[in-house]
């Protein structure tokens, strides 16, 4: 990302719906998958500022953040200390193979220009029965202004990111879209845009600006409520959720 997204990030992150939603949604799915994270390895590639990394070991969850810009690099090492903090990347990640419980992978793949080698290295890494925790932006025809400052290569769907993990081996144990509610608000402003022009300044767009208090709340609590649920299937989404399992063997 541009150094003024860090900035950005850094400022809303805290408080704004979509960042507060999304750590938690993740909690919720780790603390499911992990009841008792005793001497269990969580990694969390592309940690940016590190804020949910401090979180979740705040919560009673070991994590340790890893990113390899150096705008990330600063943050997190001051926010959470060199124990909980490696500098790396998912070309060069500070793991051997088969010793990590839990990646979390919180909007990162989509910066990645070789995502598939990405996910080979994370499935090398994970022990068997491992997980991976990955959102990813959904449907390229959502592409936009957005995607451009955040130096995204690609957005995804479901029929292109699942055929991917599959190949690498992984065994998938859940995916939804995700941020449901949002989507038809988020077509409209990005095609509004596209024909009348991007926002001048990164901190006019919506995306960067934290709603009115109830409404920040409220959006905060569909966005989770409907990513933790399990027995709906939604066709589409801003974002897709996907948890996926390391083979214990090649039998199973």
């Amino acid at each position: 990302m541009n150094p003024e997204e860090y900035e950005i990030l850094a400022c809303v992150e805290r408080e704004h719906w979509f960042y507060r939603g999304k750590r938690e949604i993740t909690y919720q799915w780790i603390k499911a998958l992990f009841p008792s994270p005793q001497g269990k390895v969580f990694v969390d590639l592309g940690c940016g500022t590190g804020c949910f990394v401090e979180q979740m070991i705040q919560r009673g969850y070991p994590m340790i953040g890893v990113d390899d810009h150096q705008e990330s690099i600063d943050r997190a090492r001051q926010l959470l200390g060199e124990k909980n903090f490696r500098e790396g990347s998912a070309e060069h990640f500070p793991f051997e193979e088969n010793k990590v419980d839990l990646i979390t992978m919180l909007d990162v793949l989509e910066h990645l220009k070789e995502d598939q080698e990405a996910l080979v290295r994370m499935y090398q890494a994970l022990k068997p029965g491992g997980i991976l925790f990955i959102t990813v932006p959904a449907f390229q025809f959502l592409w936009s202004d957005w995607d451009r400052s955040l130096h995204h290569f690609r957005r995804y769907s479901a029929g292109s990111l699942l055929p991917q993990l599959k190949a690498v081996g992984f065994e998938i144990v859940f995916s939804n879209y995700i941020n449901v509610l949002a989507f038809p608000v988020v077509y409209l402003v990005r095609r509004w845009r596209e024909c009348f022009g991007e926002a001048g300044n990164a901190f006019d767009r919506p995306e960067n600006r934290i709603p009115w208090g109830p409404l920040n709340r409220f959006l905060e609590w569909q966005f989770v409520r409907l990513a933790t649920q399990r027995w709906i299937r939604f066709p589409f989404g801003v974002s897709i959720l996907v948890v996926a399992r390391k083979l214990k063997s090649s039998c199973d």
